[in-house]
């Protein structure tokens, strides 16, 4: 997909590629070598920022250390 917007011409400031597969989301010290590269957002699936306490809804794991990294 990247390769499909690199040759159309497309500006890699217009895209935000996303993967839904568990695999793919990204370790703390993944996140902070993200954010040492100059990558300031992360957009990963809902099922990755959420979690569930009890009733309420909460910010998983990842997503405070996705805030802690600074992204």
């Amino acid at each position: 997909m990247i390769n499909e917007y690199k040759a159309a011409g497309v500006s890699p400031a217009r895209v935000f590629p996303q993967s839904f597969g568990q695999a793919d989301v990204p370790s703390y010290s993944e996140l902070l070598g993200y954010k040492g590269m100059g990558i300031n957002i992360v957009a990963p699936p809902l099922f990755a920022l959420l979690d569930v306490s009890g009733d309420a809804i909460v910010p998983s794991a990842y997503a405070h250390d996705a805030k802690a990294a600074g992204l």
